[in-house]
């Protein structure tokens, strides 16, 4: 059976969860894993996908990856202790949404002077009616109607479907029998696409997806690539505007080197020149991003990320 997701007039939902002390697996069936971990579930019309990082001790960076990616942050803390002041911070930087998981064992005035502190204001939920919570949010209306691209996590090999990738369709909607664009130039055909295990004719904002695709290996693409009907070059030198936490601030000095997060993509960044809110960082290899990218800075010093920017 083949299905049109986007004929359904349903939402895709696409939700943070930093740390998974049981919300994720509450949320959906566990699907993907690499540096961050996939959670689906369809409920009513809606597809709801939350991303959770796999290993913060080794892969600090998925954090930044899980937040920038979603439009909601879950968080579900068993204690009040570092890292989920870390996180906290790391949310409050991008005025994202942010719901807090009810517990009696919390120490919810401890809670509410830290987001005093941040300037947010976190909407309690209580644990069994958090896919209501998550469904009544409203997408932002984008018009990105002659715009299509998919942001790819992973690729590999399917008997029978040949190529596939997996990622987010991140601007305006897939198809079959598409032709888009990778880095390079080069231009592939979606023969197939899947969702929540099922076969699609087409995918909207925010899906989560399995594109089979003619005429690429596998092994031509890696974590970050995209895949675009226009034609969007892969950067070195990257311009953008940024926010600062005032938590510990940073004095951005030339030549200062942070580790650069955006979407699927992490790299080592130097900076060239910081005025202002205005940052030029120079990175370590050439990724796929563009104008109104969001991107994170990450450092050695607790809070480890301290700046959320947008590629200008």
């Amino acid at each position: 059976m083949v299905d049109n997701i986007k004929n359904s007039d349903g939402k895709c939902l696409v939700v943070s969860v930093p740390i998974n002390n049981g919300i994720a697996d509450f949320i959906g069936k566990k699907g993907a894993e690499d540096s961050l971990t996939y959670y689906n579930r369809i409920y009513n019309k809606d597809v709801i996908v939350a991303i959770t990082p796999t290993d913060l001790e080794d892969k600090f960076y998925g954090l930044a990856e899980s937040l920038i990616l979603s439009d909601q942050i879950i968080l579900q803390p068993k204690e009040i202790n570092k890292l989920f002041g870390e996180i906290l911070i790391a949310a409050s930087l991008t005025q994202k949404r942010i719901i807090l998981i009810e517990d009696d064992l919390l120490d919810y005035g401890k809670i509410d002077l830290l987001s005093k502190q941040l300037g947010i204001t976190l909407e309690k939920c209580a644990k069994e009616n958090i896919i209501e919570k998550i469904e009544d949010y409203k997408v932002p209306e984008i018009d990105n109607s002659d715009k299509c691209r998919v942001d790819i996590d992973k690729s590999f090999v399917v008997k029978g479907a040949g190529t596939v990738v997996l990622g987010i369709v991140k601007k305006g909607e897939v198809k079959v029998h598409d032709k888009l664009y990778m880095k390079d130039s080069k231009e592939v055909i979606v023969r197939s696409i899947q969702s929540q295990d099922r076969d699609v004719q087409e995918a909207p904002l925010n899906t989560r997806v399995g594109l089979a695709l003619k005429g690429v290996d596998p092994d031509e693409f890696k974590k970050g690539d995209t895949l675009t009907n226009y034609k969007l070059e892969p950067k070195k030198i990257i311009n953008g505007k940024i926010k600062l936490t005032g938590v510990n601030k940073e004095v951005i000095n030339k030549n200062t080197n942070y580790l650069f997060a955006s979407n699927f993509s992490y790299t080592n960044a130097s900076v060239e020149s910081f005025e202002g809110d205005s940052i030029t960082l120079n990175l370590d290899r050439m990724i796929s991003i563009e104008a109104g990218d969001k991107f994170m800075l990450i450092r050695k010093n607790e809070p480890r990320i301290f700046a959320y920017g947008t590629v200008q």
